[in-house]
């Protein structure tokens, strides 16, 4: 399950108050108050929903500042919170004015309450359209293989040129692409992907599942070129010379 943050630019109110010093170009630490713990602004979160907020103070500490780009499945990773926990914080958050927030291109703001934690939602996920239509009277089934997609992946999904292998590809997505830069770099295989193969029929190219097991290779702009080739193979010559 993917947090439905996934995607969206966070950034922490009143930065200033939490940066140790200006006239740094980077910062290992940043400040907080020893009251912090045993202020009445934190009596309303659980231990889950502090630390939640000590994660995403380093997370924007670590960029100086400047604002994030959630992925639930790299907090899930690295601190064994899981996205709908990341989702009612964050929401908190957001509803307490600790954070402001701004919705992705694919993303369409529906209501961010802590009744119900209707947060951005992607209008364009297909899961949940199947979903939608599971539920109709006589059609509803049960499935072992729902995939709930985060934003950051769709989007990448979107901009590949064959649309086949979604789920595999899914599986390699949030094993390896753990931060924004990697995403980037995915982004950008997927571009000197499809320049090396433009006007190759689409049924001969790579399923998207099997591009995410060799995408580090299409990092390299002459990947699959004729030169790459000639650089990779040596030549040997093997007629005869005379001594």
């Amino acid at each position: 399950m993917a947090s439905k943050y996934d995607g969206a630019t966070l950034t922490v109110a009143n930065w200033e108050k939490y940066n140790p010093r200006n006239d740094a170009k980077a910062h290992t630490w940043f400040r907080i108050s020893n009251d912090m713990p045993f202020g009445p602004s934190f009596f309303r979160f659980n231990c889950e929903q502090r630390w939640m907020w000590i994660v995403i103070l380093s997370l924007v500490s670590k960029k100086k500042g400047q604002p994030i780009v959630w992925e639930s499945g790299f907090i899930e990773n690295t601190n064994h919170v899981s996205p709908s926990t990341q989702d009612r914080a964050i929401t908190m958050f957001i509803d307490y004015g600790m954070l402001t927030f701004v919705t992705s291109s694919n993303m369409k703001l529906h209501e961010v309450t802590l009744s119900n934690i209707l947060v951005t939602c992607p209008t364009d996920i297909q899961t949940n359209k199947q979903t939608h239509e599971q539920t109709k009277p006589g059609n509803r089934k049960t499935s072992s293989n729902k995939f709930d997609y985060s934003v950051g992946f769709l989007e990448v999904y979107d901009a590949y040129p064959r649309r086949e292998g979604k789920q595999a590809g899914y599986k390699i997505y949030q094993r390896e692409i753990i931060t924004q830069e990697l995403r980037t770099d995915l982004l950008t295989a997927i571009q000197n992907y499809r320049k090396r193969k433009s006007g190759t029929e689409t049924r001969f190219l790579l399923m998207f599942g099997t591009f995410m097991n060799q995408w580090k290779d299409w990092l390299d702009a002459e990947t699959g070129s004729s030169q790459e080739i000639k650089k990779k193979v040596p030549f040997y010559d093997f007629r005869e010379t005379s001594e």
